[in-house]
């Protein structure tokens, strides 16, 4: 999650990084998007990934691989919960073996 923080504030300053996949981002965050696929609203600034459509004859996509990207970190969040969520055995006494 770190990862892709650092990757936004860099788009935000105007350096996006140069992380592709084949052809297209790995990440892309933008500000006020017409139609984005995901928005976020954080201390007044709204967050946006574009649309995941294609655009161009290329069929490039705008968001890269954004979606994949956070696909892939619900899951990721989703395994670590499901060890923590998990109930706990009591101790079992086994009452009236050969006694």
């Amino acid at each position: 999650m770190y990862y892709l923080g650092e990757i936004a504030r860099a788009e935000e300053k105007g350096e996006p990084p140069k992380i592709k996949v084949g052809e297209e981002d790995l990440f892309v965050v933008t500000r006020n998007e017409k139609n984005p696929t995901v928005s976020v609203k954080y201390e007044g600034i709204e967050y946006c990934i574009p649309s995941d459509q294609p655009i161009g004859s290329n069929g490039k996509r705008l968001a890269g691989r954004s979606m994949q990207v956070l696909s892939f970190v619900s899951l990721l969040i989703a395994q670590q919960k499901s060890g923590i969520n998990l109930p706990v055995t009591q101790t079992v006494v086994p009452v009236g073996l050969g006694r």
